[in-house]
């Protein structure tokens, strides 16, 4: 019999755990023909969510494993920590939250029997999402997509199924600055979409901040592509160019109408402007250089306290 093992990371979800583990499983007992190995990863919850999840029980070809992480490192770390601690001969990911339905794994399973190595969950919609959010993620998916070295989809993430050749090449990239939806794609592999559309959460709040979206954008591209350092370059010589028009505009006046001593509100504003470019390509610079200072130190991505074996 197949194994196939569900990696979810769990941070601060005590109040919806219940409803979501039952939800889960009135799915996987309605899929024959498979056992199911649960990872349910605790990426340092300050609630209760660890207690919850130990509390959990299995059944009959499901069984469950609890990692308990020693502090908060992070869901893409989280997500890692599950591939590191799974057997299945597919692994399934999925978020805590039911926005990825369970009804979905079924049809992923299938795709996954009739030869697919990598079975994506693509968003239907985002009706659920405010404007602004659809706005800024399509906006970064446009970006994203030109700028990546590999295929990617407009709301595809995590939640995927990837075969036991496909997982073993994700635990072989060891980098510690990880974008995990990346990782998954620049493996590479032959890939098949399914839709599905998501549900609004009924329990807890979301943890991803605006800030923390923006955060996880700017990681998304400067993780796979280096077109924003030579975008630097093209910019400088862009500037110059305009530099050696406007200087050969100046020579020109000053022969025709002679020295003019106006403009001083146009040269603060070109210097003001001019000097958030520099700022913002020296920003560009220094987040290239700060991942190599963070990658450089080889720290691992995810510690783990304890891991908990449920009958």
């Amino acid at each position: 019999m197949k194994k196939i093992s569900i990696v979810i990371p769990f941070f601060n979800e005590e109040l919806g755990i219940n409803f979501f583990f039952n939800s889960l499983l009135v799915e996987l007992k309605t899929i024959q023909g498979y056992s199911f190995e649960l990872v349910l990863v605790d990426d340092g919850s300050e609630d209760k969510s660890l207690q919850s999840l130990i509390q959990l029980k299995g059944s009959e070809h499901i069984t469950l494993k609890v990692i308990e992480l020693s502090k908060n490192f992070g869901k893409e770390s989280a997500l890692t920590a599950g591939i590191h601690n799974c057997s299945g001969d597919a692994v399934i990911f999925m978020d805590s939250d039911l926005e990825h339905p369970p009804a979905v794994i079924n049809k992923m399973i299938n795709k996954w029997q009739e030869g697919c190595d990598v079975v994506l969950g693509k968003r239907s919609s985002r009706e659920n999402e405010t404007l602004f959010k659809r706005v800024a993620v399509k906006i970064f998916y446009r970006i994203y997509s030109k700028l990546s070295q590999f295929k990617t989809y407009p709301g595809v993430g995590e939640f995927r199924l990837m075969n036991r050749a496909s997982i073993e090449a994700l635990k072989s990239l060891e980098e510690n600055q990880r974008f995990m939806r990346g990782l998954m794609s620049w493996a590479g592999f032959k890939e098949e979409i399914i839709e599905f559309e998501p549900v609004k959460r009924k329990h807890g709040e979301t943890k991803y901040s605006y800030f923390k979206l923006f955060s996880f954008a700017i990681d998304g591209i400067t993780n796979f592509s280096i077109a924003p350092l030579r975008l630097s370059i093209l910019l400088g010589i862009f500037f110059a160019f305009l530099a050696v028009l406007y200087a050969v505009f100046l020579f020109w006046e000053f022969n025709v109408h002679g020295v003019d001593v106006s403009g001083f509100p146009t040269l603060i504003l070109a210097i003001v402007f001019f000097g958030s470019v520099n700022l913002i390509m020296m920003g560009i610079i220094g987040e290239y250089i700060g991942k190599i200072f963070l990658e450089s130190k080889k720290r691992p991505s995810f510690i783990i306290r304890k891991i908990h074996h449920l009958d």
